[in-house]
């Protein structure tokens, strides 16, 4: 089933979309999920912007997945893009997120291989997308406050939050309902990172002085 926004294509009847929605989908084919994407090329199922889907009916999503989606708008169309998701789900419907932590970023940076050219690269890379076309650069990143705040804007509540490959942020959100997880407590503690940053510079000044 493929629909783009032009009106002589026209939607599907309701009855027969998915359930669930892979955004920014790229070449990610997930069974059971309608795909939208802006680039033809990956030939999703609906060709559009992910801040704006009206041809979609509201509150009929049980799921949606946005991975690696909102890192590539504008940081100020963040919420705009959050409340037309919160939108398209039903309530208690699921928001499951990925998007880059700035503090890990930062973490990550100081923590690696610090007077390695390919390290810094390596790390500017992750912040800022590949770049190899018009739409692999990334616009903004989050801090657990951020996203927190974000999240509750758009009337989402975290249920399920982790660190992925050290430096990204995979949520569970629903539409509704009070969060259980609090991603400032559990990743935000200014403390806890400036600990972890000053036990890497130590071990890493002891290891050298072994060595030396």
């Amino acid at each position: 089933m493929h629909v783009d926004e032009a009106a002589e294509r026209g939607m599907p009847a309701v009855a027969s979309l998915p359930r669930k929605l892979n955004l920014g989908c790229g070449y990610d084919r997930r069974d059971g999920y309608f795909h939208v994407d802006t680039d033809p090329r990956t030939n999703p199922d609906l060709l559009a912007d992910v801040r704006e889907m009206s041809s979609l009916p509201s509150e009929h999503f049980d799921e949606i997945a946005a991975f690696d989606v909102l890192e590539h708008l504008p940081r100020l169309d963040t919420d705009r893009a959050l409340a037309e998701w919160s939108r398209l789900l039903r309530p208690g419907g699921i928001l499951r997120l990925r998007v880059p932590s700035f503090l890990h970023l930062v973490e990550r940076l100081l923590c690696g291989g610090y007077d390695s050219d390919e390290h810094h690269r390596s790390t500017m890379h992750l912040a800022y997308g590949t770049q190899a076309h018009a739409g692999d650069f990334h616009h903004t990143s989050f801090t657990p406050l951020t996203l927190r705040q974000h999240l509750h804007r758009a009337g989402f509540a975290v249920r399920d939050a982790d660190i992925v490959d050290g430096w990204m942020f995979e949520v569970v959100a629903a539409k509704g309902g009070t969060s259980t997880v609090d991603l400032t407590q559990a990743f935000g503690s200014r403390w806890r990172f400036v600990w972890r940053i000053a036990r890497s510079l130590v071990s890493e000044k002891l290891r050298a002085a072994r060595s030396g």
